[in-house]
């Protein structure tokens, strides 16, 4: 099995078959920039999961709405919509 190594600052290794193949993952602002000449940017990214409790606390959701609205709102500015483990992208066809 042949791997292709990914240029990029941060990376890891999963292995593959034999052989450590290395991978990373792009940037909100990357894969934005990757892709701009067929989508634009429709809502600033956001991070995903940066204020939510771990699924066995879910439960604090229901119980303080308002505040895990007001979480939420965070989540999409700066730092925040950076520092995530994962992002939301919305974009927009722009051809």
């Amino acid at each position: 099995m042949r791997c292709t190594q990914m240029p990029g600052r941060f990376g890891a290794g999963a292995p593959c078959a034999t052989v450590i193949c290395p991978f990373y993952y792009p940037s909100a602002a990357t894969l934005q920039a990757t892709l701009a000449p067929w989508f634009r940017q429709a809502a600033p990214a956001t991070g995903i999961g940066v204020f939510e409790p771990p699924s066995y606390a879910f439960h604090l959701h229901a119980r303080w709405p308002r505040l895990f609205d007001t979480f939420a709102r965070i989540a999409r500015t700066w730092p925040f919509n950076r520092i995530a483990d994962h992002y939301l992208l919305t974009l927009q066809r722009t051809h």
